[in-house]
């Protein structure tokens, strides 16, 4: 005995309307937000500066400089000894949990200045080196990025 169903028989009746096809559902709508629009802006933006920063370390790194990576908290007196009260009114700065003053970094040569003093850049001198990375300022809008040797 075969089964009726693989020989294409049916008892329902077979309906007298087309069939529609199968469809994706249509693409969702894309609306550019603010916050969208800021996002591609900021990808972009992210972009560009990690290729500056890549070409400008294969460069630095070509002519002997080093790289050099440091904190990006810091204590509020490093930077307070580096500029004086000038740059202090531009620093974020917060008490840490032990009761510390600290800032996030404003600018790199204060922290590079404070490595080689506690010895954390070995070697002979002269000595090249080359740094990258966010610092933060009130005046300029934030954080940013600062490279240089």
């Amino acid at each position: 005995m075969s089964d009726w169903r693989a020989l294409g028989g049916s008892l329902a009746p077979k309906p007298s309307f087309p069939r529609r096809r199968e469809s994706s559902p249509p693409p969702p709508l894309r609306y550019n937000s603010p916050m969208s629009v800021a996002g591609e802006q900021s990808l972009r933006r992210r972009r560009s500066v990690d290729g500056v920063r890549a070409r400008l370390g294969r460069f630095l790194e070509r002519r002997g400089y080093a790289a050099v990576n440091t904190p990006i908290i810091e204590p509020t007196d490093l930077f307070l000894k580096k500029s004086g009260g000038e740059l202090a009114a531009q620093m974020y700065s917060f008490t840490d949990p032990s009761g510390r003053r600290v800032s996030l970094r404003p600018e790199f040569t204060s922290s590079v200045a404070l490595a080689f003093a506690e010895k954390r850049l070995p070697g002979p001198l002269p000595q090249r080196w080359r740094y990258a990375g966010p610092v933060f300022r009130r005046e300029r809008g934030g954080e940013f990025e600062q490279l240089g040797g």
